[in-house]
């Protein structure tokens, strides 16, 4: 597991994985299927390893 750097700005983190969990669950309510769901978990991650976090 890696820390965050000193200069994280863990305010715009925090609500990015919000902003991330409320599209989700109401994809959810939706009936968007897992594989999609993890589709979209996998972009996110994808892009924070590419910024190098």
């Amino acid at each position: 597991m890696t820390e965050l750097g000193e200069d994280t700005d863990v305010d715009g983190v925090t609500s990015m994985i919000h902003g991330f969990l409320l599209g989700v669950s109401t994809q959810v309510c939706d009936g968007m299927s897992a594989k999609d769901l993890h589709a979209a978990a996998d972009a996110v991650l994808a892009n924070w390893d590419a910024q190098g976090r």
